[in-house]
């Protein structure tokens, strides 16, 4: 087999950079539609009004996304300066990880592996930035970078991987599948195969996955335990789950380079009769698909179930670069095929914003309207909000507040979209000094002066009808 380091891949570098240099000016272009949306939005909110790096349900290495809002946040940066900086923390990361497998190990191949995953199957993830899940599967393709940068292990490498090991388990309770495909697809070079140290990996993972599970908890990662039950139950309605629907259209609207990549990687094992690495691809990829769809049979939104479907690009980008692309033996149709690869996810990922940007502008509109109520706390039934704008509409209270305090730290007001299946219209009108959202009520007394917004309307919510609200 031709291995992938025999290719002159010198444009690839200049390719992943194209990509981290658009990301940054997308990042920068949207930073409102990035930051002020649903999770990314109650983060900032917790993170202000808590002063801690707002680390959810213990994933700790979510941290890389944090530092730097947080010391812009301890620095006093004006509140769109700092919502800048955090949705730019989430391009410094991975241009880091692709700094080092590209310019510190030299392992180009790798850093091109990071960079379709980021592309291949992204539209949405970029706008509905924070998923752990995406962190985490970045973090292993960086892993596995160093591993096979380092090949044969040296043994004062172990502690570190070890340290990253922690810190994947911990990130995101699905991010062991891309680790082991990737352990697993590179157990096949026979240098690394033979070595205890590199299968100690998979013991060391497999260990601190039992440890978390025997030793944390939380309500977050149990209920997702429960979905994933989901696929047990619904395995017998397999051909009617609409997951299933939506998947295929997905991919003809969206993710449209998959089902190519998926036959050209299968025609090339079947070619050269690599039965095992043939059978490893389709156990990850039709048994990941299979299991996210199952978790999520009814059809969750695209923004939110595309954080799972990207680990599929781990799947198809570590196949193509290290085994179909090299027998080609021709590096400029390899650049060719990446290059179109790459230019054409770039352009869909950019035209994806207009979905966010209309997000953003209901929002704005909303508020400038509600000036004309009085009061500055109002609720809204979630059956008379255009739904196809706002996607989901728990985050209102955060996004509503975040957005009108850009003006000034006394011009906060926040918009909360009741939804039906939860009692919070009836205990909501009655606060008049609390800030309420789906989550908690907060009284006023629990927030210090923290410079972004501040509470002093002690009216009560006020429920606004239909025709009050923005088309």
């Amino acid at each position: 087999m031709i291995t992938p380091q025999r290719f002159d891949i010198r444009i690839t570098p200049w390719l992943g950079a194209l990509v981290f240099i658009t990301f940054g000016a997308l990042a920068a272009i949207f930073y409102l539609e990035r930051t002020l949306i649903l999770d990314a939005a109650y983060q900032t909110f917790a993170m202000i009004a808590y002063d801690n790096f707002s680390i959810q349900v213990k994933r700790f290495g979510a941290v890389v996304t944090k530092i730097f809002p947080y010391i812009a946040m301890k620095q006093h940066w004006p509140l769109d300066r700092l919502l800048w900086i955090y949705s730019m923390s989430f391009v410094i990361y991975p241009t880091v990880y692709y700094l080092i497998l590209v310019r510190w190990l030299r392992n180009e191949w790798m850093g091109m592996a990071l960079v379709l995953f980021f592309t291949l199957m992204t539209a949405h993830t970029f706008y509905w930035t924070q998923s752990e899940q995406l962190q985490g599967s970045a973090m292993a393709i960086l892993f596995f970078g160093i591993v096979v940068a380092t090949r044969p292990l040296p043994y004062w490498l172990l502690p570190v991987l070890y340290g990253l090991i922690v810190v994947m388990a911990y990130l995101h309770p699905l991010t062991f599948i891309p680790f082991y495909f990737l352990y697993l697809f590179f157990a096949f070079q026979a240098e690394l195969r033979r070595q205890w140290a590199y299968h100690s990996l998979a013991v060391v993972f497999f260990l601190v996955m039992v440890f978390k599970y025997l030793t944390t908890s939380n309500s977050y990662d149990e209920s997702s335990i429960k979905l994933v039950a989901n696929v047990f139950k619904q395995i017998g309605h397999f051909f009617s789950w609409k997951s299933n629907t939506n998947f295929l259209s997905f991919c003809v609207k969206d993710y449209y380079f998959f089902f190519p990549l998926l036959a050209l990687i299968i025609v090339h094992y079947i070619r050269q009769k690599q039965k095992l690495k043939l059978w490893l691809f389709l156990a990850f990829t039709l048994g990941y698909v299979i299991l996210i769809n199952g978790t999520f049979f009814w059809g969750a939104e695209q923004f939110y179930i595309e954080s799972y479907y990207t680990t599929l690009s781990i799947f198809l980008a570590i196949p193509l670069l290290f085994d179909v692309m090299p027998s080609w033996k021709k590096p400029r149709l390899v650049t060719a095929v990446l290059a179109l690869l790459i230019v054409a996810r770039l352009i869909h990922i950019g035209f994806t914003g207009k979905i966010y940007e209309r997000k953003l502008q209901w929002n704005r509109d909303m508020l400038t309207q509600s000036q004309q109520y009085g009061g500055t706390k109002f609720i809204a039934r979630q059956a008379e909000v255009p739904m196809d704008k706002l996607l989901m509409t728990w985050g209102a209270p955060f996004e509503t507040l975040l957005l009108s305090a850009l003006q000034h730290p006394d011009s906060t007001r926040t918009l909360l979209i009741a939804d039906p299946s939860l009692p919070i219209e009836d205990y909501a009108r009655d606060q008049n000094k609390a800030f309420v959202n789906p989550f908690s009520v907060i009284p006023y007394s629990d927030f210090t002066d923290n410079g972004y917004f501040r509470f002093r309307d002690t009216s009560h919510y006020q429920i606004l009808s239909k025709e009050q609200l923005v088309e």
